[in-house]
């Protein structure tokens, strides 16, 4: 893909393939469960049967996926520039490469964080929470919604400045939504809890969709090309065994910290009695969030030295998404105070700054 995709056209290119795959997951997420309901009311046979149908049905999905793989035209390799590279030589060009070493660091840190919270998620609302299965697939489902309406923004930003400015936003924001898991139980349940989950999965799929988009591109795209097979494969080596690790070391200490707990409480004294506030509450699969959000800071950090062309700061980038949801606000309605809506506060302040800005020069304006 390195070589069929033009680095102009990553972001709409696999922001248009992700999109695709975002939407058949969803639909056919639901299709399963709905299945697999069916099957347990209205077959007198096992579960179990009821799911071997479906993995059957994914087989012949697997199957056709390699048959469309091997009718994709590949263009022909560049001839190597030397006569024979060993494979250990292969190994580490890409770590002899300033660049893409930092970004191998910033994946590899990325992934140890999120394989690390993200297998206890659905388990911290089925077991600790005791939600129901439906709300639990519903909202997953609106976290696929999330991602699939925001993918091609994703895209956009990255073909227009460089997907280092999308992971920039993104990242930072996926972070927060896994620490955000840790208010969820205060130490218990609490009224804003439903609230709490349902804006965490938005969000994760508004962050999730900008970093799986921009994270795949940017490594195509500072892998050199013609000669991207190596540094790609030591990327995926690397990805693989950091994701891998975090999950064995989660399952490993899961029973650990299941008996655990820590607290910050405020507490104020006053002559008629003492009030107490729980600030802060980890317990059980808490302490795997918090950890995993520790560690996506430092993701952050290596992210920070990565260089790539076209990277501008992040208010850039919010001011685009902006300018893009107000024009499609105007496009949607003719109503003009949905109109209006779009255009404030933000055009209000540009103006206010505008005037800020020329009285300090000393200009008076005149109403």
């Amino acid at each position: 893909m390195r070589d069929l995709v033009p680095d102009r056209l990553m972001g709409e290119v696999f922001g248009q393939r992700q999109k695709k795959m975002i939407f058949i997951g969803a639909v056919l997420s639901l299709v399963a469960a709905g299945f697999v309901d069916a099957w347990a009311h209205w077959v007198p046979l096992p579960a179990t049967y009821g799911y071997a149908v479906i993995y059957t049905l994914a087989f012949f999905g697997g199957a056709y996926s390699v048959y469309a793989g091997r009718r994709i035209h590949e263009p022909p390799m560049a001839p190597p520039e030397t006569e024979s590279v060993s494979w250990i030589e292969q190994f580490r060009a890409p770590f002899k490469n300033k660049n893409f070493r930092r970004l191998i660091s910033f994946l590899a840190s990325w992934n140890f964080a999120i394989n690390l919270a993200a297998p206890f998620f659905t388990v911290h609302m089925l077991k600790r929470m005791d939600l129901s299965l439906a709300m639990v697939v519903g909202l997953g489902t609106l976290s696929q919604m999330a991602a699939y309406l925001m993918i091609s923004q994703w895209g956009a930003i990255a073909d227009r400045f460089s997907n280092k400015s999308v992971l920039s936003v993104c990242a930072p924001l996926f972070v927060l939504c896994i620490f955000a898991w840790t208010f969820t139980m205060v130490p218990e349940q609490h009224e804003y809890t439903i609230a709490l989950l349902i804006g965490i999965h938005v969000l994760t799929g508004v962050a999730s969709a900008g970093v799986s988009l921009a994270s795949g591109n940017i490594t195509l795209k500072l892998a050199p090309r013609g000669n991207a097979t190596s540094y790609l494969a030591v990327n995926s080596l690397v990805n693989s065994f950091a994701a891998g690790s975090a999950s064995m070391i989660g399952g490993l200490t899961a029973d650990f910290f299941l008996s655990r707990q820590l607290s910050v409480i405020f507490r104020y004294h006053e002559p008629s009695g003492d009030t107490e506030f729980n600030a802060l509450s980890f317990a059980q699969w808490d302490f795997f969030f918090l950890l995993a959000a520790v560690i996506g800071l430092y993701a952050l950090h290596r992210l920070s030295l990565v260089r790539e062309e076209g990277h501008v700061k992040e208010s850039v980038v919010i001011d685009t998404l902006l300018t893009n949801a107000r024009r499609g606000m105007r496009n949607l309605s003719t109503i003009a105070g949905l109109r209006a809506a779009t255009e404030f506060p933000f055009e209000w302040l540009r103006r206010a700054r505008r005037r800020d800005d020329e009285d300090k020069g000393g200009g008076q304006r005149e109403d």
